[in-house]
């Protein structure tokens, strides 16, 4: 399949890309999908990769609260070809599980 040139324009020729990683925050997964399906990869959802200072509902004052995020099925369900299995099953809350960095 070929790639179109904004993806393959810092790859060496012949090379290819063969794992696609994305954060399990919401908007990076949708970001995620329309280089997912032009790659033909299924992408691997990896909860290590996260905003510095963690997950929260930032208001201006400082008062926000911690989100968990989404659990593994809402990731599942909402985007069906995505491996959200290093998320962790039966995770109530969503996976964010540390506090404020």
């Amino acid at each position: 399949m070929a790639m179109p040139g904004l993806f393959a324009a810092g790859l060496p020729p012949g090379a290819r890309i063969g794992q696609l990683f994305t954060s399990p925050v919401r908007r990076c997964l949708q970001t995620t999908v329309p280089l997912a399906r032009s790659l033909g990869l299924q992408p691997t959802v990896w909860p290590d990769f996260f905003e510095v200072g963690g997950m929260y509902d930032q208001a201006a004052d400082d008062s926000g609260g911690q989100l968990g995020g989404l659990t593994q099925a809402e990731i599942e369900r909402e985007f069906g070809g995505y491996d959200a299995s290093l998320v962790g099953a039966g995770i109530a809350g969503g996976w964010w599980r540390g506090g404020r960095e």
